[in-house]
């Protein structure tokens, strides 16, 4: 896999110089420079792409959320009820 190259030269005397620079980058006389528009060199394009999508991620889970609301969860009702146990008068008496 090879990255396209430009290649360029300028004149050092009475001889050219030649130089290769990536294919992002420019001649610029005798040096290679980052074109000024290369906007995905720029740091906070980066930054602010991720922070809007994760704002829309996190605003699509919030209007998800109110849209369809989750179900309830209805809890079982217990009925407590004591119970006597009879008095057995025939185990007491002889």
């Amino acid at each position: 896999c090879t990255e396209a190259k430009k290649h360029c030269w300028y004149f050092e005397g009475l001889y050219p110089t030649y130089y290769i620079c990536r294919s992002y980058e420019d001649c610029c006389g005798s040096r290679c420079c980052v074109r000024a528009l290369s906007i995905q060199r720029l740091w906070y394009f980066w930054f602010l792409l991720m922070m809007g999508v994760l704002f829309c991620c996190g605003a699509g889970f919030f209007i998800r959320r109110r849209m369809y609301p989750p179900p309830l969860v209805e809890e079982p009702t217990f009925n407590v009820s004591y119970t006597r146990q009879p008095v057995n008068t025939a185990s007491g008496q002889k």
